[in-house]
């Protein structure tokens, strides 16, 4: 048999595509290693709200039921003239919205209050949420904060938390219970640009933890709608060029995002995952350029 002895040339691109295969393998393996599981079964889409109103700030309340902001629809805005980002409650078992009661959280249902986001605790007896700030900050814009309400039997107490800088907007909240930790948005210095997503632990009643940067889930774009599964996938939203905003996420324990496969994102505008059961999801997307967001559900077929 003769020996077969490869160019340089030959044994360089040979090289060259080894390693290119493998690079792309791994890469194929990753991803399929760090979505979760049960994202790559069979949904089933509905669009489940639909105005002329930006719906948005999903949250899961409880099951069967979430909470969304919207800034057009008949609650206590209709009594002034600049419709306002109010809450509201859906119910998934009938289909049916309805204003969200915020009577007794303090000063909250004060009309003079757009209502950003808001998550609570698993035994609701903590909510957090943002809202707007009663005075322009030194750029003339009225900065959103974040609000702590703490629900007793019959009465609730309210704090903005401590770390809180008027100069700047603190947005989306999402506390996990488990790790008692409080997940934000915020366009504060020293983050990597635009609004960047920053995390916090509770110490006691009051306290919290220095503020630090989510650094690998974080971009020199906006980073934003930050949320977790019971499972401790955490997601959220970024700009993608030509695509718009694409949801990502980071598998438990990961520290690569990986953006999430459709039906998920999409063309348009796809934030503000929420994981209500590893059966049912919801998610907030603006389907035309331009357009509103509206809400669509997503369940196993």
């Amino acid at each position: 048999m003769k020996n077969v002895v490869s160019s340089p040339r030959s044994s360089f691109l040979t090289r060259i595509l080894l390693t290119a295969f493998a690079v792309v393998a791994n890469s194929w393996a990753s991803f399929g290693q760090d979505v979760p599981i049960f994202l790559r079964s069979n949904y089933v889409e509905r669009r489940i709200i639909k105005t002329k109103s930006d719906d948005f700030g999903v949250t899961r309340l409880a099951k069967g039921y979430f909470v969304f902001c919207s800034n057009g629809r008949k609650s206590i805005s209709k009594l002034i003239k600049r419709p306002k980002i109010d809450l509201f409650l859906y119910d998934l078992s009938t289909d049916k919205v309805s204003p969200f009661d915020k009577s007794g959280l303090c000063e909250i249902e004060n009309s003079k209050y757009n209502i950003g986001s808001i998550s609570f605790s698993s035994d609701l007896k903590n909510v957090f949420l943002s809202r707007n700030r009663d005075l322009k900050n030194y750029e003339g814009y009225i900065p959103f904060e974040l609000v702590q309400v703490d629900i007793a039997d019959e009465t609730s107490e309210c704090s903005v938390l401590s770390f809180v800088n008027s100069d700047y907007s603190y947005q989306q909240p999402f506390y996990d219970t488990k790790t008692e930790t409080l997940f934000f948005v915020s366009n504060m210095p020293g983050g990597r640009g635009g609004y960047d997503i920053y995390f916090t632990k509770r110490l006691g009643k009051y306290g919290w933890s220095a503020v630090q940067s989510l650094d690998y889930a974080n971009s020199p774009n906006d980073d934003l709608f930050p949320s977790m599964d019971a499972d401790n996938n955490f997601y959220f939203s970024r700009p993608v060029d030509g695509r718009g905003l694409e949801i990502f996420c980071l598998s438990n324990g990961s520290r690569i995002p990986i953006v999430l496969p459709g039906p998920f994102n999409t063309v348009g505008d796809d934030f503000n995952l929420s994981v209500i059961d590893k059966r049912t999801i919801v998610l907030a997307r603006v389907p035309k350029k331009n357009g509103n967001s509206d809400i669509f559900l997503y369940t196993l077929k």
